[in-house]
């Protein structure tokens, strides 16, 4: 990637002092099946650098008036900051060759933002996650599909239409030469739409349409969508077809948004599904490394859930074995999470 140093101070990219060429604002993180394909666009055009600018900023939960952004911001919730920071640091992963921007969460006017940092690359050009080719026309051709894809099944949702939106679609797509992980994706959205609609026999089938196989963060979005439709065995299936990568990445975005609970039961719940992804990835047929570090964090939120140490202490035995260069990982004691007092509860009728 190229050298040059990003923008330390996030006023500068709100108060017009990067040029509007090198900047993009997105008000909303409303989910990954509309903004996502927006912004791994551009950060791809960024990395390519198509504009000849040495690469650009995109900037999540900023809304913009006449190319100027808008202050105080709407900002994000600290799930969707998460949320979008794995799904596009997964996405770009998937790049070919690879490619990592600078995720970053930023505090403005007392609300949440993503920055995106996009610099040149010298190991361009790079093709995005949906396939397409290597040319910038195929590239292209993916993106739109994607994006009218998705834009298409809503407004048909909108618009009552289910059997042009839930076989037809499909059957365009799967005839078509798209990529394994475009189908994934548009799948998914219309899954999520199925969710939205509360039609939850519709959203099972889907999901268990067998010719769509995903993988990464696709496979972990399938995964909460099984989950959403409480069909367990299904969001199981689809974690294992994430990897252990994207399992650990997303354990570790569990992790963190513990760390911001603002209650014990909220702070236990997010560890707890830390744990069982944890335990997950631990089981898949990866790499010493990737099993040694899921160990290392499972230790890390064994010891947070209050676990015997023996417990803690085997997990912390396992990753050392397994990671036989790092420094000894002896378990350090944790802080105790402070939350605010919980509200009395008053018994009895009352007078």
């Amino acid at each position: 990637m190229s050298a040059t140093d990003p923008i330390d101070d996030v006023n500068e990219l709100l108060n017009g002092s990067v040029k509007r060429e090198r900047l993009e604002y997105k008000a909303c993180w409303d989910d990954q099946y509309t903004t996502g394909p927006e912004v791994l666009w551009t950060v791809r055009k960024f990395a390519n650098d198509c504009n000849n600018t040495n690469g650009g900023y995109v900037t999540i939960g900023v809304d913009e008036q006449d190319g100027r952004a808008v202050r105080p911001p709407p900002g994000l919730s600290a799930e969707d900051v998460e949320a979008a920071r794995c799904w596009i640091r997964d996405s770009c992963r998937r790049f070919v060759p690879p490619y990592q921007p600078e995720v970053s969460r930023k505090k403005v006017d007392d609300r949440f933002i993503l920055v995106v940092w996009a610099p040149a690359s010298d190991d361009g050009p790079h093709c995005g996650p949906f396939g397409g080719g290597s040319t910038e026309d195929d590239q292209q051709a993916a993106f739109d599909l994607v994006l009218d894809r998705s834009k298409e099944i809503r407004e048909l949702v909108q618009e009552g239409k289910w059997e042009r939106a839930e076989y037809e679609l499909l059957e365009e797509l799967e005839a078509s030469q798209a990529s394994t992980n475009t189908k994934s994706h548009v799948r998914n959205t219309l899954v999520h739409a199925a969710i939205e609609a509360r039609k939850k026999t519709t959203a099972q089938r889907l999901l268990s349409d067998c010719r769509f196989a995903p993988s990464g963060q696709d496979a972990i979005d399938a995964a909460i969508l099984a989950w959403r439709v409480r069909d367990e065995l299904a969001s199981r299936d689809f974690l294992k077809q994430a990897g252990s990568v994207a399992l650990l990445e997303f354990a570790q975005a569990k992790i963190r948004l513990a760390d911001e609970a603002h209650s014990r039961y909220e702070y236990e719940r997010l560890l707890g599904h830390a744990r069982s992804l944890l335990e997950q990835a631990i089981e898949l047929d990866s790499s010493a490394t990737q099993r040694g570090l899921a160990w290392r964090e499972l230790a890390g939120v064994k010891s947070r859930l209050g676990c015997p140490a023996q417990e803690v202490e085997a997990a912390y035995r396992q990753a050392e074995e397994l990671l036989p260069n790092e420094l000894k990982l002896a378990p350090e004691p944790l802080p105790e999470p402070k939350f605010p007092p919980e509200p009395p509860v008053h018994g009895g009728l009352g007078r």
